[in-house]
C-alpha cells in the first residue's frame, strides 16, 4: 500500500507506511484539534505515555515534538506489529513500545479488546498492568502527559492511574464516547470520576478527547466540572500541491449512474443519501505517484462528495471531499498518494435528508503532487495578538503603527457580546488566499449582526446582494446599501465581476456583468426583503452624506471599490456616519503576505490602511483583524 500523510494543523504531515486499508479515509484528517492542541503544547522534554497507541500518529507526533523527551506507546493487539513499522519508519528512536494493556488492575485476564473499532472484540488472555504500577516499574521521575484512547477500557485506565495523576499532575487527553457503554460505563461517569479527583475544568477537542488537569483548573466549581470546546477553526492548507500538469487523465466524457439525470450544465441527483450520480474514466496512460486533482464546480442544492474510486467503483482512492451548496464556482483538491489506483473520479449526492442536490463539475485539472511549503505566516501564529502594517508590506517605516489580532473564537469577548461565537466552519482546507466570502464568512457576519442589532446599517458596495441578505436575515436593521449603477470596470471598461448566478437560481442569467442593472441587489429582492433595503446607485465618493446626521448608522460595511483612492474616501465617510460605540467592518483586508499577493483588492485595501491609519486609528476606540479572515473590525470612539 502507498503511504498515507495524516495532517497535522500548524506542522509537517505524518507519514504512514503501515496501516488497516479500512481506515485509510480517516487517517489523512484524524482528530485535528487534538493534533493541534500538541503541536502548541508540548514540551521538548516532557515524558508522555501513549495509551491505545494503535498505528501511531500520536507515538510519532510526539516522538518528534519531544525531541529531549520520551515517549511509551501501549498496544496490546497484533496493531503492534504495524505501530513498530511506522516508528521505524520514521526514525522514531525516543520511542518505546510496550505490548501490553492497560487497565484497573495487574496480571493477566481474558477480555473483549477492539483491535479494530467497528470489528467485532477479540477475546483472548492478555497481560494488564495498570498505569501506576508501570510508573513505578519504569522508575519514572516524572510524567507530563497521558494520551488516552482504549475503546471502552478509558475509565478502568484512569482507574489504575490515580496515584500517578495525583504525584505528576500530567496533562490528561483521554477519549469519552460511546465505545464505554461497552464495558457497562458513561460518559457522565467518567467526568464524575474526575470530578471526585479534583479536577474542574476539561477542554472537549475534537468532540470526543477530554483535556484536564489539576494545576491549570483557576475555575472552582464547587464539586462540578467547567467543560469548555475548543472552537478555534483550523488552517489546513493542503500538504501537496500541483506541479507539472498531466493532461487527458480522464475522460471528458461522463457517465451517469442510476436515475441522476442531466439538467442544463448541472446534475441532478436524487436520494438516497451516498448514491453514485455521475462519473469520469480514467484514460489508459502509464502514470503513478502522487497527483493533484483540482475540480471546479456548482453545487446549486443540497450538498455533494467528490473523490477517485479504483476502477471497480468499490473503494476509494484518497480522501473524498464534501461541498455544500455556495453562490458560484468552487474549487477542491483531491490529493492521491498513488495515481496507479485511480479508476474514476466520483460524484455523488451526500444530502442528508437524501433529497435531490444538484451539481456540475466545470473543470478537471490533474497534476504531479509535489510538497508545499511549510512556512506558517506569524499572524497566523495563535501566540501573536498584533501586528505592523509596516512589516505586512515589506516596508520599514519610521512608525510602529499596529493592529491588534483577535482570533474568531474570542470575537464575541472582544465585544462584549452574550453569546460565545460559535463558527459555523471549523475547517478550512485551503489557506486565506483561497478563501471566499460566499463560503468561509457567512457565519461571521450572522454573527455580528444578530449580537450588534443595528436599527440602521450601512453597507458600501452591494453587488449581487449577499452581504445585504446576511445583514437582513439576522436582525431587523433598516438598510442601506450603494453600488455604482453600471457596476465596477477596469481601465479598459471591462466588467471586474461577472455573475456568479447557478442554474436553478431565481436571479438573472450567468456570463455578463454581475454589478449592473437588475443584477444588483437581486439575492436581498428575491428573499423578500427589498421593503427595508435603500438601494442607492452612485459612486460612493458622490455619497449623499447631507441626508444623514453625524453618527446616523449603527453598523458600516466598507466592501465597495477596492482602490484605494475609493477605499479611503468610503472610511472617511463611514466613520463620519457611524456612531460613537458603532461598529465598521472593512471587507478584503489581510495581513497575510501570501493572500495579499493573490488578492489585488486586498492591496487596494492594505494600501488605503497604511496611508490613512495615522488619520482613522485616534477615531476608534479598538481596532482589529480577525483571525482568520478577511475582516477587519473597528469600533468608533
Amino acid at each position: 500500500m502507498p503511504p498515507i500523510h495524516s495532517l497535522v494543523p500548524e506542522a509537517a504531515p505524518i507519514e504512514l507506511v503501515s496501516y488497516y486499508k479500512s481506515f485509510s479515509d480517516y487517517y489523512p484528517e484524524a482528530e485535528l484539534q487534538t493534533k493541534r492542541w500538541l503541536v502548541r503544547n508540548a514540551q521538548a522534554d516532557w515524558v508522555a505515555l501513549d495509551i491505545g497507541a494503535n498505528v501511531g500518529l500520536y507515538s510519532i507526533l510526539l516522538s518528534r515534538l519531544l525531541t529531549r523527551g520520551i515517549v511509551h506507546a501501549f498496544e496490546p493487539t497484533e496493531t503492534i506489529g504495524i505501530l513498530r513499522t511506522n516508528l521505524a519508519a520514521q526514525g522514531c528512536a525516543n520511542v518505546t513500545t510496550h505490548e501490553v494493556a492497560l487497565g484497573a488492575r495487574s496480571g493477566e485476564f481474558e477480555e473483549p479488546i477492539y483491535r479494530i473499532w467497528g470489528a467485532a472484540p477479540e477475546t483472548r488472555a492478555y497481560r494488564f498492568t495498570t498505569l501506576d504500577d508501570f510508573v513505578d516499574a519504569a522508575g519514572l521521575r516524572r510524567l507530563d502527559c497521558v494520551k488516552i484512547d482504549v475503546d471502552g477500557f478509558d475509565l478502568d485506565v484512569l482507574s489504575g492511574a490515580a496515584r500517578s495523576l495525583a504525584r505528576f499532575d500530567p496533562w490528561v487527553i483521554v477519549e469519552l464516547n460511546h465505545a464505554l457503554a461497552t464495558r457497562g460505563r458513561s460518559v457522565g461517569e467518567a467526568l464524575l470520576w474526575f470530578v471526585g479527583q479534583g479536577y474542574t475544568e476539561a477542554l472537549v477537542l475534537d468532540q470526543e478527547n477530554f483535556l484536564l488537569r489539576r494545576a491549570n483548573s483557576a475555575t472552582d466549581t464547587a464539586g462540578g466540572l467547567r467543560v469548555r470546546f475548543d472552537r478555534a477553526p483550523i488552517l489546513l492548507p493542503p500538504a501537496f500541491v500541483a506541479d507539472a500538469a498531466v493532461d487527458g487523465f480522464f475522460d471528458t466524457q461522463s457517465t451517469l449512474h442510476g436515475s441522476a439525470t442531466h439538467e442544463n450544465a448541472l446534475v441532478l441527483m436524487p436520494g438516497p443519501r451516498w448514491n453514485y450520480a455521475v462519473s469520469w474514466a480514467r484514460r489508459d496512460m502509464p502514470l503513478g505517484g502522487p497527483i493533484v486533482i483540482e475540480i471546479d464546480i456548482e453545487v446549486a442544492a443540497g450538498e455533494v462528495g467528490i473523490g477517485c474510486v479504483d476502477a471497480q467503483m468499490t473503494e476509494y482512492v484518497g480522501k473524498e471531499a464534501f461541498i455544500e451548496v455556495a453562490p458560484g464556482l468552487q474549487t477542491v483538491r483531491l490529493f492521491v498518494a498513488d495515481a496507479t489506483r485511480v479508476g474514476h473520479l466520483i460524484l455523488r449526492n451526500v444530502e442528508a435528508s437524501g433529497a435531490m442536490s444538484k451539481a456540475g463539475a466545470r473543470a478537471v485539472r490533474v497534476a504531479r503532487a509535489k510538497p508545499a511549503a511549510s512556512a506558517w505566516p506569524s499572524v497566523l501564529d495563535h501566540r501573536v495578538d498584533d501586528f505592523a502594517l509596516d512589516q505586512v508590506t515589506g516596508g520599514n517605516g519610521g512608525h510602529d503603527r499596529r493592529i491588534e489580532i483577535v482570533s474568531v473564537e474570542n470575537l464575541g469577548a472582544a465585544l462584549g457580546f452574550p453569546a460565545a461565537y460559535v463558527p459555523e466552519k471549523i475547517l478550512y482546507r485551503y489557506g486565506l488566499e483561497d478563501f471566499k466570502t460566499e463560503v468561509d464568512e457567512p457565519g461571521i457576519y450572522r454573527y455580528l449582526y444578530r449580537q450588534l442589532a443595528p436599527r440602521r446599517h450601512l453597507e458600501f458596495g452591494t453587488w449581487e446582494g449577499f452581504g445585504t441578505l446576511l445583514c437582513a436575515e439576522s436582525c431587523n436593521a433598516e438598510i442601506w446599501t450603494v453600488n455604482l449603477a453600471d457596476g465596477e470596470r477596469d481601465a479598459h471598461g471591462t466588467a471586474l465581476y461577472a455573475t456568479q448566478t447557478l442554474a436553478g437560481e431565481t436571479g438573472p442569467a450567468s456570463g455578463a456583468a454581475g454589478d449592473v442593472g437588475e443584477r444588483i441587489g437581486w439575492r436581498y429582492r428575491a428573499a423578500g426583503h427589498a421593503g427595508r433595503v435603500h438601494q442607492i446607485l452612485c459612486d460612493s465618493r458622490q455619497f449623499p452624506d447631507a441626508e444623514f446626521a453625524p453618527g446616523w448608522f449603527d453598523t458600516i460595511l466598507v466592501d465597495g471599490g477596492h482602490t484605494p483612492d475609493i477605499v479611503t474616501s468610503d472610511t472617511d465617510r463611514a466613520l463620519a456616519l457611524v456612531r460613537s460605540g458603532g461598529v465598521i467592518i472593512w471587507h478584503d483586508f489581510c495581513p497575510v503576505p501570501a493572500a495579499l499577493a493573490a488578492s489585488e483588492a486586498g492591496r487596494g485595501v492594505m494600501q488605503a490602511w497604511i496611508e490613512g491609519y495615522d488619520r482613522w486609528r485616534p477615531q476608534l476606540a479598538r481596532l482589529f483583524w480577525l483571525r482568520p479572515s478577511w475582516l477587519l473590525v473597528g469600533v468608533k470612539r
